[in-house]
């Protein structure tokens, strides 16, 4: 059987049940032979993507929700069965990599309380100039070598300037007659100059309801066909589908921090060692830098206000 077949039969309309059955395991069985190539060629991707679940959506929504092309939230790694058969033959073992690497990096669990689209683009430029160095094709994905060695929240930031400094520029209308004033009713052009390099924050902070606004189908949530290939980073949820607390997020960070570390040793025995780009984003996780402001306020908190006391510096009078 093969799965072209069922590329000519579709023409858009949903399959039948039979067809259904088939795809799913089709395509259940490449995803399964990339893991076994990674193996070989890649453990470090390969340890982490068994920890992660297969799905393969033929309707074009996962419990409820729009999914175009593919998504994870930390846990599922979910693909559309039409798009997914749509992709080169060489696209799609890369297309399976992006969607391992984001768990791999804990994208699903840092995005805290920033625009979702603008952490889905900023984790993809982290990711895909990884994915890069390994070798492989990056086919119309986001990747700029101006924000290698960065964070997704670093990029974030940057991301974020630009589009702020957009927003704040007056329209620019060639066309126009310059005394006319400019209405205001003709679209903002965008800028393509690239931001100063911020010193972005490497520490994403987490917040209560942090459900996914992918998952949610709120203002700033990729709609279908509004995002880039190859898919879309989901806030991680609970069995029953409800946001996880920061505690939660806390733990699944943690989790995560063992993973890697478990692949890395792993990696480094088999002879695979890890590229620069790589390295710097799985510290980001297993050493993460201290805020110590945080740490006081914590401190603080549950030692009680100190009274008329002070970090001023002290001034010793001697007779």
């Amino acid at each position: 059987m093969q799965i072209r077949n069922f590329e000519k039969t579709n023409n858009g309309k949903p399959w039948r049940a039979h067809e259904t059955f088939l795809i799913e395991k089709e395509i259940l069985g490449y995803l399964k032979g990339f893991r076994g190539e990674l193996f070989s060629q890649h453990p470090f991707w390969s340890i982490i993507s068994a920890r992660l679940k297969d799905v393969v959506v033929c309707n074009g929504t996962y419990r409820g929700m729009p999914l175009p092309t593919a998504a994870t939230d930390g846990e599922v790694i979910m693909v559309n069965a039409q798009w997914f058969l749509g992709l080169p033959a060489e696209s799609r073992k890369p297309t399976f990599l992006h969607e391992v690497g984001h768990n791999a990096l804990g994208h699903p669990f840092r995005r805290g309380d920033r625009d979702c689209r603008l952490w889905n683009e900023s984790c993809d430029y982290e990711l895909n100039l990884i994915l890069k160095e390994l070798g492989y094709s990056i086919p119309k994905w986001l990747c700029d070598d101006k924000y290698k060695g960065m964070s997704a929240e670093r990029i974030h930031s940057i991301l974020l300037k630009e589009r702020e400094e957009q927003e704040e520029e007056p329209p620019d209308n060639p066309g126009e007659d310059p005394e006319d004033g400019g209405s205001g009713e003709g679209g903002t052009e965008e800028s393509g100059d690239p931001s100063e390099d911020l010193e972005g924050n490497d520490e994403g902070s987490q917040s209560d309801d942090s459900k996914g606004e992918s998952a949610t189908g709120d203002d700033d949530s990729p709609a279908p066909g509004d995002c880039d290939e190859p898919g879309q980073i989901w806030d991680p949820t609970s069995p029953e589908g409800d946001p996880l607390t920061k505690e939660e997020v806390s733990e699944k960070m943690e989790e995560l921090a063992k993973d890697i570390q478990m692949a890395s040793t792993i990696s480094k025995q088999c002879g695979k060692g890890s590229s620069p780009s790589l390295q710097r984003s799985m510290d980001r996780i297993t050493k993460p830098k201290m805020n110590w402001k945080k740490r006081m306020d914590k401190w603080v908190r549950d030692k009680g206000t100190p009274s008329g006391r002070t970090w001023s510096r002290l001034d010793f009078f001697v007779k």
